[in-house]
């Protein structure tokens, strides 16, 4: 119901900011998961590299461990990037919303103003009507009252005749 009273324009705003708020709510598990997985392949790499023997490592597996490191690396910087990206799409989606407000308030107090203008006109409009029907009623009784000059000057006539 409330969406139907809404201008297209400000339905849009909210319908694009809820889909700004899911993205946003997206990003954030998306990085949130990556952390994880990051963190858990770096616990999992230092598990391995403590509990093997102090021994050399072969070559091939020095390489492996490199690889692994690498990918945590990787995997953690793009969980780093996927939080700021987060952070932005939360700031954008702010900055929308109170561009909404704004715009919402700002229609809202063009539509008292005009209400008021409307209500000024009905009074003006009243005043004049009632102004005229005082003319009016002013004009009857004039009408209806004779006048005693006139009176007096008729019934003498109508008496001499």
């Amino acid at each position: 119901v409330k969406d139907a009273r809404l201008s297209p324009e400000d339905l849009q705003v909210k319908l694009d900011a809820k889909k700004a708020k899911r993205t946003q709510k997206k990003e954030v598990l998306a990085a949130q998961k990556a952390a994880e997985l990051a963190a858990q392949a770096e616990a999992d790499a230092k598990e391995e590299a403590e509990a093997a023997p102090s021994e050399e490592v072969p070559a091939e597996e020095a390489a492996a461990v490199d690889v692994v490191e690498d990918a945590v690396e990787a995997v953690s910087d793009v969980a780093e990037d996927a939080v700021d990206a987060a952070k932005d799409a939360v700031d954008a989606a702010k900055d929308v919303v109170e561009d909404a407000v704004e715009a919402v308030s700002d229609v809202a107090e063009d539509a008292v103003d005009a209400a008021k203008d409307a209500v000024d006109a009905a009074k003006d409009v009243v005043e004049d009507a009632v102004e005229a029907v005082s003319d009016a009623v002013e004009d009857l009784v004039d009408m209806v009252t004779p006048d005693k000059d006139n009176s007096e000057g008729e019934s003498s006539e109508d008496e001499k005749k």
